[in-house]
């Protein structure tokens, strides 16, 4: 993929998630989808891309839901897959744990793929996770440590 990407004028830089060899504070967004099943910490991925992302900036994670009736099925088969034979699934639940206790904010979450199977399956797009196969959440770096302050203090002790 590399050299494919490479060929078309793309930049290619080499790593891995735990350790990113960017420098800190320099990227809007980030983008990672069907990639967090096979992070070997997480937690520590997800550190690496707040500290990387600028004040503000945005991560955003695509992955199959590990409660859903779909994720169930590769939960079930992923022993047999080729792709998915070392893949860790996650509930959308454990993501956003992740991602809070990383000090992400205002976390967001969106769900396709409802359905039994893959060959049947709606396509529409809802807020939340309740159901859906395929879950988007997007995550924000605060501003400032305050805001996180804050909104910690306001998420533990609401008025």
């Amino acid at each position: 993929m590399a050299k494919i990407a490479e060929s078309k004028g793309i930049k290619v830089i080499e790593g891995i998630a735990e350790s990113l060899p960017l420098e800190s504070g320099t990227y809007d967004c980030v983008l990672m989808v069907t990639t967090i099943c096979f992070l070997d910490d997480p937690m520590q991925s997800f550190k690496e891309i707040y500290r990387i992302l600028t004040p503000g900036g945005f991560v955003i994670i695509g992955f199959m839901e590990r409660n859903s009736a779909i994720g169930k099925l590769y939960e079930k088969n992923h022993q047999n897959s080729l792709f998915y034979k070392d893949a860790t699934f996650f509930t959308t639940k454990k993501v956003t744990e992740l991602l809070e206790k990383s000090g992400f904010v205002d976390i967001q979450s969106y769900q396709t793929l409802f359905g039994n199977t893959l060959e049947n399956v709606e396509t529409s797009i809802k807020e939340g996770s309740n159901g859906g196969a395929f879950i988007a959440i997007r995550a924000k770096k605060a501003k400032n440590k305050n805001f996180i302050y804050e909104h910690r203090k306001q998420q533990e002790y609401p008025h």
